[in-house]
């Protein structure tokens, strides 16, 4: 049997992994679990190499004797598992979420501010609801994981896989706290139509 290995001065193994998962945010170790799962090897040498800075050569194959491939898959598993305990919880990934939404000026301009505006106007005429104010968050918070995996992980298609229900659930919560605070504060009546700004 041949396996596909990395190489570098001093060869990919465990160690690099290891720096990889003590260093990656929470949703690159996810976006590398996913990788891995999916078989996409060169993505994951990418990654790893982005997040760890290790120079790799192109990959090699060498030959493998006494291993079979379910037990170099299960060894692999069973090291990553080991790796990435306790390093991400929910709510990490929801803070990294709302971090990322909360310093991207596309997604800003296209969604963030109609979400203000609505919800400041609600507030004026009295009928602000939180749920339903974590509801419209809650659209940003998918957009929002969805351009993270195309901006950071590279492949839109995982988005689901690295920022889950919950996950976008607790950063839309989170959205709405800050958006409250900053509200009652009055720091978005520049916001308010003209009808319902103090003068």
């Amino acid at each position: 049997m041949r396996i596909s290995e990395a190489a570098y001065e001093g060869n990919l193994g465990f160690e690099e992994m290891h720096m990889f998962f003590r260093d990656a945010k929470p949703s690159e170790q996810r976006l590398m679990d996913k990788l891995l799962a999916d078989g996409k090897f060169d993505k994951v040498w990418t990654l790893l190499k982005k997040v760890t800075g290790v120079k790799l050569k192109p990959m090699k194959s060498r030959k493998v004797e006494s291993m079979n491939l379910r037990d170099v898959n299960k060894a692999l598993a069973e090291e990553v598992s080991n790796l990435t305990e306790g390093y991400e919880s929910d709510d990490s990934l929801a803070e990294e979420l709302k971090l990322f939404i909360d310093n991207d000026s596309q997604l800003y301009r296209s969604q963030t501010t109609s979400i203000i505006k609505a919800l400041v106007t609600r507030k004026a005429k009295g009928q602000y609801d939180s749920k339903l104010a974590q509801k419209a968050f809650m659209y940003l918070a998918t957009n929002g994981a969805k351009k993270y995996a195309k901006d950071v992980g590279g492949d839109p298609r995982g988005w689901d896989t690295m920022f889950s229900v919950k996950v976008r659930k607790i950063t839309a919560e989170k959205l709405e706290k800050d958006f409250k605070a900053e509200m009652d504060l009055g720091n978005y009546d520049n916001m308010l139509p003209k009808k319902y700004q103090k003068k």
